[in-house]
């Protein structure tokens, strides 16, 4: 995981101002920060599947 992040950070070449979030299969809920509307999202999923939905904020 450290080397994806180092790679995503020469990428963007910058630092990463992020959260990073550690789910399990039971999470449900927001991913960006309540302040935060203009951000990039970056998934690394493990195993499994995921569904994602994406709103609009209001």
């Amino acid at each position: 995981m450290a080397e994806n992040l180092h790679l995503l950070q020469e990428v963007l070449g910058g630092p990463l101002s992020s959260a990073l979030i550690f789910a399990n299969a039971g999470f449900t809920g927001s991913i960006l920060p309540a302040d935060n509307t203009d951000c990039d999202v970056f998934l690394f999923q493990l195993e499994g599947s995921a569904t994602l939905s994406i709103k609009e904020s209001s």
